[in-house]
């Protein structure tokens, strides 16, 4: 996302026009029949013609290393790296050693693109730096536009968001060059990306949808899935969960339907993050599950992170704090194999070092918070930047650290509106007032209403009924606290207002316990039935 995060879902390739090259150009109708299967994207059905041309071609044939490379081109679009990474690796084998240009390069770049999904993205980027060293000054500029994309996809893997969109606007600017259409569309999608990781998300929004168009007119399913998936992320971070579920669910049966095995794993593991969200834990239960499994047996180690990562938010939404720790660190752990400085574990460290505070172990909370901070300053992980100052603010508060703890809530708070996170900013006050209204100062309860005031403003936008509830429940206090009893009275009546008809009991008694401690008159007879 999360936040949350995702399944890397639109680290998209262009749809490449290597199959066009004189070196790749089939050699019988068995091969042909494969490459028009594989241009209607029909991979199971060019694997099957593939193969029966592999059987047939002599094995000493020179024909055999372009079988290869195109079986495993097949595979590495269905999303079995694996079985592609040892087609590529044969195909590399038996390239004669005369041809060390486009081919060699053609080689590399896809080895590069396994080995990053593979979750060896450091090798991936050797090889496809080394495809670049040798189609640079080619003819080839798809290709070429190809790998300078491929490189940018791994440099954002890496955390290195500079990098990655100097590399996506080079092979913006190739693809440009020769008219490719798709290409272009592959490099809006992915500079798209860059820009929800940046939390500018109406323009992440715009790029995908910029990208949907060109995949429905060239009938691209693959990259229309790819799409629906990205858009979903975005949706699910700007807290529109039902669309972003819907999303996920037209994701999840396009990749069914497509034979598309590394975006089904995404979009099942994205789906029951979002149902987990929505309080269907079940459910969330169920697509977590299947999605680990896939990945583990695919050897998608990014996906299986990810899988431990949302298996440990669901324990945590059902209170079990031990089996979330357990998923967090087993997610870490992984994480930082992948990638030291990657988003995934700055993104696993936020978790973790909240879920900690919660636990009472504050000492090891902020030690993760504040290691958190260094790696998302480094790779520009902005969404994550305001939930790590939030947890080091509680746990400087809960260690007695006043002063740090007020400029932490403070520069939080900050954060979240640069981060465009609405929501989680809201409770970020709520819990910020909270810890204002406990010192019992006349400054600090000042504060604190004037927080109080700006969240429920926001909260009455957005027809937040909860929200106002929990709100104005504190403000009664604060309002109490100053002295002001006619002020707490209309707050109680806010929060009365904010739970008509909601039978909790729950709600009911929490009103009448603060109007009984501050001697208020009982509520109205229609009040919270």
């Amino acid at each position: 996302m999360s936040d949350p995060k995702f399944p890397r879902s639109g680290d998209l390739s262009s749809r490449e026009s290597s199959r066009q090259l004189s070196c790749l150009k089939s050699r019988s109708n068995l091969e042909a029949t494969g490459d028009f299967s594989f241009s209607t994207e029909n991979w199971a059905l060019a694997m099957e013609y593939y193969g029966r041309a592999i059987q047939e071609e002599e094995p000493s044939s020179g024909d055999q290393w372009r079988l290869s490379f195109k079986m495993g081109e097949s595979l590495r679009r269905k999303g079995l790296y694996q079985e592609a990474g040892e087609f590529f690796t044969r195909s590399l084998a038996l390239l004669e050693d005369s041809r060390t240009g486009v081919e060699r390069a053609l080689l590399l770049d896809r080895l590069g693109s396994v080995q990053m999904n593979t979750g060896h993205p450091e090798e991936g980027l050797r090889s496809c730096f080394q495809a670049y060293e040798l189609i640079r000054d080619s003819k080839h500029h798809s290709e070429v536009a190809e790998v300078l994309n491929r490189i940018a996809i791994t440099y954002m893997r890496l955390g290195y968001p500079r990098e990655a969109r100097e590399f996506f606007l080079d092979a913006l600017a190739t693809f440009r060059r020769v008219n490719h259409s798709l290409g272009i569309c592959c490099c809006y999608t992915n500079l798209g990306l860059l820009a929800k990781n940046a939390c500018r998300f109406e323009e992440a929004l715009e790029l995908s949808h910029k990208g949907l168009e060109i995949a429905r007119e060239h009938s691209l399913y693959k990259w229309q899935l790819n799409l629906q998936l990205n858009m979903g992320i975005i949706l699910f971070k700007m807290h529109r969960d039902r669309e972003a579920s819907r999303r996920f669910q037209r994701a999840r049966r396009l990749a069914r339907r497509c034979g598309e095995e590394s975006l089904l794993v995404s979009s099942t593991l994205s789906l029951g993050r979002v149902q987990a969200r929505l309080g269907h834990h079940q459910r969330a239960e169920a697509f977590l599950l299947e999605g680990k499994a896939r990945a583990e047996r695919n050897g998608q180690k990014r996906s299986a992170v990810l899988a431990d990562e949302f298996l440990g938010e669901l324990a945590w939404f059902r209170g079990d704090l031990r089996a979330a720790e357990s998923n967090f660190r087993s997610a870490l752990a992984d994480a930082e194999i992948l990638a030291p400085r990657g988003d995934l574990v700055v993104e696993v460290l936020q978790r973790l070092s909240s879920l900690l505070q919660d636990l009472g172990r504050e000492g090891e909370s902020l030690l993760l918070a504040e290691r958190g901070l260094k790696l998302a300053e480094l790779n520009g992980e902005l969404y994550e930047i305001p939930f790590l100052l939030w947890t080091r603010a509680r746990a400087t508060a809960s260690l007695g650290d006043r002063s740090v703890a007020l400029t932490g809530y403070r520069d939080s708070l900050r954060a979240f509106e640069k981060s465009r996170n609405p929501v989680s900013g809201r409770k970020a006050r709520y819990d910020f007032s909270r810890f204002l209204m406990e010192s019992g100062s006349q400054e600090d309860l000042l504060r604190a209403r004037k927080i109080l005031d700006r969240l429920l403003a926001s909260a009455r936008e957005e027809h937040s009924e909860e929200e106002i509830f929990q709100a104005s429940l504190l403000m009664a206090g604060v309002e109490a606290g100053l002295g002001s009893l006619e002020g707490a009275r209309l707050a109680l009546m806010d929060a009365e207002a904010a739970c008509l008809g909601d039978p909790s009991s729950g709600k009911r008694s929490k009103l009448e316990e603060l109007r009984s401690i501050l001697e208020l008159p009982p509520p109205s007879a229609e009040a919270c039935h």
